[in-house]
């Protein structure tokens, strides 16, 4: 169910106990993704000062902790242009210390939930689906957070390209599943004739990530879906612990 965020005639929400959900939900989804006690209570509480935590609150919260909710009221990156490198050169030097990663994480998780979970009006909601897409999760493939930076970019197509996420989300469902493992044999099978002893494992791309690679080609979804190589992927991991993957690595395997 959406969280409804009452707004007084400033624009301002007025409905403590909405943002409080939406600050646990915050804090549940970072323990889901596995980041330490430090990140997920800077998550509940971050939208409190630190001041007011010491003042209000019996729990005492840890110094790291309250460290992280103070840099996450000093960390503004530009939400409405795509970040060049200058700018994330700029971030890096904001964010220099240790617990800098977890600004970002934190704030790119309370949008995503706003996104995902608050209603707000369109306008609000497409200016974050194209802050996920243009500052966070890039940010979070910077990182290294490349599950969370795909799961970013998939809500944020979701919401600004709802027709053709749909229709891909179903050419997808009709994609027989006997033709990844087609495929993966095969590329399998040449790896082997190449003497290269591999496991190889194969999926279908994402909606988002259709979208993105039509986009960035000028190309209509319907063509990048017609060449298997722009609609599935494939990661081949050799008994000798080296990785081969990525649509050059298919296509030299499978035309070669």
């Amino acid at each position: 169910t959406a969280t409804v965020f009452r707004r007084d005639k400033t624009g301002r929400v007025t409905t403590p106990r909405d943002q409080q959900f939406h600050y646990e939900r915050i804090a549940k989804r970072l323990h889901e993704l596995g980041f330490d006690r430090n990140i997920v209570l800077a998550g509940l509480f971050h939208g409190t000062t630190p001041n007011q935590l010491r003042k209000h609150m019996e729990l005492e919260l840890p110094d790291e902790t309250l460290q992280i909710i103070k840099g996450l009221t000093e960390f503004k990156p530009n939400e409405k242009e795509t970040l060049n490198e200058i700018e994330y050169s700029a971030i890096e030097k904001k964010l220099h210390d240790p617990l800098s990663p977890a600004f970002v994480v934190i704030r790119a998780i309370e949008r995503a939930d706003k996104l995902q979970n608050v209603q707000l009006t369109y306008e609000e909601n497409a200016a974050i689906a194209r802050a996920l897409h243009r500052v966070y999760a890039p940010l979070m493939y910077h990182l290294g957070h490349y599950d969370i930076a795909r799961h970013l970019h998939e809500i944020a197509y979701k919401f600004l390209h709802p027709e053709e996420y749909a229709e891909i989300e179903k050419k997808i469902r009709e994609i027989d599943p006997k033709t990844i493992d087609e495929y993966t044999r095969h590329i399998q099978s040449r790896l082997k004739q190449r003497g290269i002893d591999a496991k190889v494992f194969g999926r279908i791309k994402t909606p988002g990530s259709i979208i993105e690679k039509a986009r960035r080609r000028g190309k209509s979804y319907e063509k990048v879906m017609s060449d298997w190589p722009d609609t599935l992927a494939f990661t081949a991991i050799p008994t000798d612990g080296g990785l081969v993957t990525g649509r050059k690595a298919n296509r030299q395997i499978f035309w070669r």
